[in-house]
């Protein structure tokens, strides 16, 4: 019974030889590009070259792509600038015993030593130059040394774009009668080839997945996709059919009328063809070594081994514009002659050295970086969030090397202007200025890691047999790289995946879900309701910070924004004295009060049971919470407050600072809470939350010293 659809090839000469040879000897196959070699030797020196190959495979045609057509119409253009060379050898005497004549032999007589070279650039648009002659030592290594020369003259060439000239009566004549295109040879009014292309296979997959009842959420995206590029093609329909003058860039002479996207596609080639007489069989082995020996690698058609049809090598090309660069401070007589233009334009580049020559660069974190300059003794300094004066004065370059090699952070005061209620103050800071550590995003000490790890490692490993997962690390790692990076999607998620050698984005969003649902599953037992006992150690805890009596926890909300059509979810947590969290909620999408979403949860049911507040204690609230049993709430100061409710009201905020500053560590150690987070499913949003939870009470039972203090961080609480 068939059950699988793999055949079993159990020697694949037999399969293949049939359609190589006719005599029928077998021969040794390579099975990555099925060449055939009598020996087995021959195979094994053929593979230590073909192993260094990408693998081949055929990619058939989509139902919807399936015509084959000429499209590339800039191909027909001709190659402005073509090099004719040749080589010419002197031969070289080998001298060895000469083999019987009674046996079949091949015998090596003479070697073939290049000697001299000649090449001559043929240009389309008149004479270029004369021809070129070289004899004389390492011919191979001055022609291509040449070649690399004239590649860069000939380039400058190309980067004179010469407008069109004004066209004589004739040609405007010619030009106003034109009803073809002269690149794809169609009627003006008929689509252009590209264009016809694009809106067949654009229908095609419309009328592909359009009768089926698509379930997949991928082929909705792309169906979505498609209709919309089908949209914006109608729309710019008539821009991209419009009748326009085509032109030689290189002399500016009118070429002829055209669509508008055949001119935009009808380019002159970058590459400059060399044509020799005998390329494959002789003068290619004279001069190939050379081009070899540098690190950009030659592409090229093989015939076999030895003999190639073509190659090629590409020569990386940086094009400076000066119009993109603020030079306004570079001296005015400067050695690169660059006008002084463009001060303090937006979108300009600047050169912070005005030219000169970097020495020497340390580099902490981003905005924090000090370099210095060849023959001055400025240094270079930069600090985000240290004033500048105090940089100029109190830190150094050298002060840069140590916090690097020594991993120590340097502190500097700074006085500053504060206000608080239109009062100002002036204030001494003892500023954090350098430091290795990034805080901009969170990364768990190893022991909370390998804590974690162990608990969640067999819910990440695929129990069905098929193509091998990736490893738990490696999921666990994307999902807190995910957590702790804000605006993922542009940078960081991408590059975090090609740092772990993962780049499929999809299968990466399937282990981020396979984590957080790890997670989720495990809050009964990191986020729980104290008992008789620890309920003691809680109100002991609140009483010695904030003079408040029986205080059990603080509980607040907070708004994590999410993507349209949703506003955020709102969500509310109670903490004890240690900002660890002993119950949380998430879930209410839109903009809830705070009161409303404490009475959609299962913790208002309990909240008049006694039994949940052993000691009679109570949590503690902000005002647009209602007074309950056992849910205090501040007065509400009407200017008519006595001192004894002042004072209950400031050991009140005091107690509840626990919670706002446990919002401030859940946010900061993941970030991406801070900003929209990029998911549609409300149920994988709540869970997503609950897990950030999570790891932050093992992060606090791991006794992780990750410290961000509620002033850094006041997006993250609201009142």
């Amino acid at each position: 019974m068939n059950k699988g659809h793999y055949c079993w090839i159990n020697d694949l000469w037999k399969l293949c030889g049939s359609q190589m040879t006719k005599d029928g000897h077998k021969r040794f196959l390579c099975k990555m590009c099925l060449n055939s070699f009598d020996t087995e030797n021959k195979l094994n020196d053929h593979k230590h070259y073909c192993a260094n190959n990408k693998a081949a495979k055929i990619v058939l045609p989509e139902s919807y792509n399936k015509t084959l057509e000429f499209e590339k119409y800039n191909n027909s253009l001709r190659a402005p600038f073509i090099i004719y060379a040749d080589f010419k050898a002197t031969l070289q005497p080998i001298y060895t015993c000469k083999p019987s004549d009674k046996e079949a032999f091949t015998n090596c007589y003479q070697k073939h030593i290049p000697n001299n070279f000649c090449y001559y650039i043929k240009y389309s648009n008149g004479d270029y130059k004369p021809p070129v002659e070289y004899s004389g030592p390492n011919v191979a290594q001055e022609f291509y040394e040449c070649m690399k020369d004239e590649e860069k003259v000939i380039s400058k060439t190309y980067d004179k774009l010469v407008p069109m000239e004004t066209l004589n009566a004739e040609q405007l004549n010619k030009h106003n009668k034109s009803d073809k295109c002269h690149i794809c040879e169609r009627y003006l009014l008929e689509l252009p080839p590209i264009l016809e292309k694009k809106f067949k296979i654009i229908k095609g997959v419309i009328e592909y997945y359009k009768p089926f009842k698509i379930v997949e959420y991928d082929d909705v995206k792309k169906l979505k996709l498609y209709e919309d590029k089908f949209k914006n093609n109608i729309e710019n329909k008539n821009k991209n059919m419009q009748k326009v003058r085509d032109h030689d860039h290189l002399t500016g002479e009118y070429r002829g009328a055209a669509h508008s996207i055949c001119n935009l596609n009808y380019q002159n080639p970058r590459f400059i063809p060399i044509v020799f007489y005998n390329l494959s069989g002789y003068d290619a082995h004279l001069f190939i070594k050379e081009f070899g020996n540098e690190e950009k690698q030659i592409k090229l058609i093989p015939n076999n081994e030895e003999k190639y049809i073509s190659f090629s090598k590409m020569k990386p090309r940086v094009v400076t514009r000066k119009d993109n660069f603020d030079t306004s401070d570079y001296p005015k007589d400067n050695i690169y002659c660059l006008p002084l233009v463009n001060k303090k334009v937006l979108g300009k580049f600047k050169d912070e050295l005005n030219g000169k020559m970097m020495t020497e660069f340390i580099g902490l974190r981003s905005k924090l970086y000090s370099h210095r300059v060849l023959d001055t003794e400025k240094e270079i300094k930069k600090a985000k969030g240290v004033k500048k004066n105090v940089v100029e004065n109190k830190i150094c370059f050298n002060d840069f090397q140590n916090c690097l090699l020594t991993k120590e952070p340097k502190y500097v005061k700074q006085n500053l202007f504060g206000t608080k209620k239109h009062d100002i103050f002036t204030i001494e800071q003892n500023k954090k200025a350098l430091s290795v550590y990034d805080d901009k995003r969170f990364i768990l000490d190893n022991e909370a890691l390998e804590f974690v790890l162990n608990i969640i490692a067999p819910k990440l490993v695929r129990k069905k047999p098929g193509c091998p997962t990736i490893t738990p690390n490696k999921q666990f790692l994307i999902a807190i790289w995910k957590m702790a990076t804000p605006d993922l999607y542009k940078f960081g998620f991408f590059s975090v995946l090609l740092l772990l050698e993962f780049p499929i984005r999809a299968t990466a969003l399937k282990c981020v879900r396979r984590v957080v649902n790890a997670l989720y599953i495990l809050a009964p037992a990191f986020i729980v309701w104290p008992d008789e006992e620890r309920a003691k150690v809680i109100i002991n805890g609140f009483f010695a910070t904030s003079n408040f009596p029986n205080v059990l926890g603080a509980i607040d909300g907070t708004h994590i924004n999410i993507p349209a059509p949703h506003d955020h979810p709102e969500s509310y947590a109670v903490c004890d004295h240690q900002c660890k969290f002993i119950h949380c909620y998430a879930g209410n999408i839109g903009s809830v009060h705070d009161q409303r979403v404490f009475c959609l949860s299962e913790l208002h049911k309990d909240i008049n049971n006694p039994t949940k507040f052993p000691n009679n204690s109570h949590l503690v609230g902000d005002a647009p919470y209602r007074l309950q049993e056992h849910l205090l709430v501040p007065y509400r100061d009407n200017g008519h407050l006595t001192e004894k409710q002042k004072n209950y009201n400031f050991c009140h905020f005091s107690s509840r600072m626990a919670i706002k500053k446990s919002f401030g560590l859940l946010k900061g150690r993941f970030r991406s809470l801070l900003t929209t987070i990029p998911m549609e499913r409300v149920d994988l949003i709540s869970k997503f939350i609950i897990t950030c939870c999570v790891l932050h009470n093992i992060c606090l039972l791991k006794n992780d010293d990750f410290a961000i203090t509620v002033e850094l961080l006041p997006e993250a609480v609201h009142d």
